[in-house]
């Protein structure tokens, strides 16, 4: 099955990639996944290059094929494309086109609540139809804040709908790589798309974390 897709994620996973986007002619949220269990069914860098030797982009229209939708009880959205073939670009679109294309369930909260994570057990009270795991916000009052722990890592803290989040992990490493010296950064003008994380078994949750940071 062809599916053609608008790339808004490109993010850090297991030493590879999440990568997401929706569906150009449905408006509906697709993560691409693999099949390799070993990384996580996360997207190998050299799967979303193109023939011509150029990387997959945010906001690039692809056609992918892909072989089933692998759904989760936290991500609905999965499906694994074949691996044998190569993803084609058939354009790019601004990040208003995707807004005004975009289909998302009706949630007042990021994920369900206002804090940082979600246990899976609260996951699963959920109606099927209801969940979701992937969301484009337009945030206010955001900032950046990076610090080195083991090493260099980068939060947000941002107001969506009157609740504010905080400390939330980005996983978008070119900008991460704009930002790369310790302290706050201001953020304005710019989009969110949010994942839900896999599973942390230390607490039984899986955690919000910032897949994509978009100007706008």
């Amino acid at each position: 099955m062809n599916k053609t897709v608008i790339i808004l994620t490109k993010s850090r996973k297991y030493k590879n990639y999440c990568v997401a986007g929706i569906d150009f002619k449905t408006g509906e949220w697709v993560r691409l996944v693999s099949m390799d269990s070993t990384i996580n069914h996360a997207v190998k860098k050299i799967d979303f290059t193109y023939e011509n030797g150029e990387e997959a982009e945010i906001l690039d229209i692809v056609n992918i094929e892909c072989l089933e939708n692998k759904t989760n009880y936290y991500q609905p959205e999965n499906w694994v494309y074949e691996e044998k073939y190569y993803w084609e670009k058939k354009g790019q679109v601004s990040i208003d086109d995707v807004k005004a294309k975009i289909k998302q369930i009706d949630d007042e909260y990021v994920f369900y609540n206002g804090e940082k994570n979600i246990t899976k057990e609260f996951i699963e009270t959920i109606p099927v139809a209801e969940r979701y795991s992937l969301k484009l916000i337009s945030p206010e009052n955001a900032k950046v804040y990076v610090k080195t722990y083991d090493r260099l890592k980068h939060y947000a803290v941002f107001d969506y709908n009157g609740v504010n989040y905080g400390t939330l992990g980005i996983t978008d490493e070119v900008f991460n790589e704009g930002c790369s010296s310790e302290g706050w950064y201001k953020l304005e003008n710019i989009s969110f798309v949010l994942s839900l994380a896999d599973i942390y078994p230390a607490d039984n949750s899986h955690y919000k974390v910032i897949a994509s940071v978009i100007e706008n």
